[in-house]
């Protein structure tokens, strides 16, 4: 079993009320066609572990990363082009991606916010952040 399946097995136990759908291989690879720049990882977890919500309206992974000029007006948006947007939880906490550094970190945000992660405890996936920021009971089962 792959350590993609199983965390979706895991978020399912933990948070019943998820509801995750697959990225398609086609739309995957159009994801990394006009997004060159992600980490692998990034088109793995939506093909494999999938996107929408954890839990009931917890947090939600979109189905393909939005640029900021997709999320904020033009002003807040020209502040916000070094970043990915790739999920929320529903309430202006947004995580991205920041494409100004190699490899590109993922980031997090209070509406148009940066909000540091704890040093020394920044996720390297998105595994990592939702386990270790939002959901830490999907580690135990």
């Amino acid at each position: 079993m792959s350590e993609y399946t199983n965390f979706r097995e895991r978020v399912y136990r933990s948070l019943p009320k998820s509801n995750l759908e697959f990225v398609s291989a086609d739309d995957s690879k159009s994801i990394s066609n006009e997004f060159p720049e992600l980490p692998e990882n990034y088109s793995e977890f939506l093909t494999k572990v999938g996107f929408g919500t954890f839990g009931e309206m917890g947090f939600t992974i979109y189905g393909g990363p939005l640029d900021a000029d997709e999320i904020f007006d033009k002003t807040t948006a020209s502040s916000l082009n070094n970043y990915i947007f790739i999920g929320d939880d529903y309430s202006g906490w947004m995580l991205a991606y920041d494409t100004s550094v190699q490899p590109h970190e993922l980031v997090f945000f209070n509406h148009s916010e940066l909000v540091p992660f704890e040093k020394g405890k920044e996720p390297k996936t998105i595994q990592e952040f939702l386990v270790n920021e939002l959901f830490p009971d999907i580690s135990r089962l």
